[in-house]
């Protein structure tokens, strides 16, 4: 029965097809057909768009949620963030409040040490009444002082015990500070300091004996004779730096000679000038040596400095002179009894030359500063009027 009614409605759906032939062969248009779908089909297809509307709005929940728990997870990490944060700080506050009882507790502790100690507690290896540790006792009296170095190698004094007494002994090294403080000062790194330390311990203690006259003597003779060794030592040193860099000068002189920019004629080898200039000031800087009259300076770099300028004058003074006579800007170069005439015509007279500008530090900066009012006064005759120019 099914059958037939689907066989029917499938007829009924169907036009005959012997009416659309003959229909086609007599030239009758015919109207298309028109299908009805069932109303079960129509239902199905409302559901389906009923279901893809829940859907719809479904997946739209789904995304709102994950924003907001993605903005949640965010303010979770900015939140966790500041709490780190605010631990550190809180941990950072706690060190500070334990590093400064600590700090508190020191000072607690240094200054009943300091109302405390006396000459009695002076000893090898304990702190004084500074917290400086104390390396090396050199003299104690019972109750009335002691002199000892300390681990950074300064010496220092521990006063008598008695406030009187120790008032007196202040004043006493206050007459002496000056000398103290100087022999300190030169000892301190030098290759003699623990022998100058015991020196400087022995003049102090004759202060603190109240042996004002007999301290200052000792300490003045204590200073003078290690002034007089780090000056010997600073000469040395200077001669030394002085002859180093002599060389390297020669040696460089030699290269721009031969090798960069050689002469042919000995009037314009200013390199030969130059080399003259340079044994000249190390001549000079020897008998300086010799004389004693180099100033103290146990700085190696300053020394160094110094031999430098000075040799670089001797060399620069050497080439300028032979420049100056052998362009004319000089007619004559006197220093005493020596003088220098006309054209440079031997390697001799070039290195004589120069080795008098080197050895006389004076010479060229007199010969400029006497050519520069002649220049001067020169300049100002020929730009004068003949009529105006003043006879002679």
């Amino acid at each position: 029965m099914a059958d037939e009614t689907q066989r029917g409605s499938a007829s009924g759906l169907q036009p005959d097809i012997a009416a659309v032939l003959s229909a086609e062969s007599a030239g009758v248009e015919l109207d298309p057909p028109t299908e009805h779908p069932p109303s079960d089909t129509v239902d199905r297809m409302a559901s389906v768009a009923d279901e893809a509307a829940h859907l719809a709005r479904h997946d739209s929940e789904i995304l709102e949620r994950s924003a907001r728990l993605t903005a949640l997870e965010a303010e979770a990490g900015r939140q966790r963030q500041r709490l780190e944060a605010l631990h550190a700080a809180s941990g950072d506050q706690a060190a500070d409040i334990e590093r400064l009882d600590v700090l508190a507790r020191k000072a607690a502790d240094t200054r009943a040490r300091r109302d405390d100690f006396s000459v009695a507690d002076v000893g090898k290896g304990v702190d004084d009444r500074e917290g400086r540790q104390i390396e090396e006792v050199f003299a104690r009296k019972t109750g009335s002082y002691a002199v000892y170095r300390v681990k950074d190698g300064d010496v220092w004094v521990q006063m008598a015990d008695s406030s009187e007494d120790a008032e007196k002994q202040r004043v006493a090294l206050g007459k002496i500070s000056i000398v103290r403080w100087d022999i300190d000062r030169l000892a301190d790194g030098w290759k003699r300091e623990a022998h100058y330390h015991r020196e400087l311990a022995a003049g102090l203690q004759l202060a603190l004996g109240l042996d004002e006259q007999g301290a200052q003597d000792k300490l003045t003779r204590v200073l003078d004779a290690l002034r007089q060794e780090r000056a010997i030592a600073g000469r040395v040193q200077y001669m030394f730096l002085s002859a180093c860099l002599a060389a390297i000068l020669l040696c460089a002189l030699y290269v721009f000679s031969e090798l960069i920019y050689p002469f042919s004629t000995p009037s314009t080898n200013v390199w030969l000038a130059g080399k003259g200039g340079l044994v000249g000031a190390f001549l000079s800087v020897a008998i300086s040596f010799r004389g004693r009259t180099v100033a103290l300076d146990n700085d190696w770099k300053s020394n160094a400095m110094e031999g430098a300028v000075r040799l670089s004058i001797g060399v620069i003074a050497g080439g300028f002179l032979l420049l100056a006579l052998g362009s004319g800007f000089l007619a004559r170069v006197v220093a005493g009894d020596v003088s220098g005439v006309g054209q440079i015509a031997t390697w001799q007279a070039a290195v004589t030359l120069g080795f008098l500008g080197g050895f006389v530090e004076r010479l060229v900066p007199s010969l400029l500063e006497k050519a520069q009012p002649q220049s001067a006064a020169q300049g100002a005759a020929q730009g004068a009027a003949p009529g105006q120019q003043k006879a002679t």
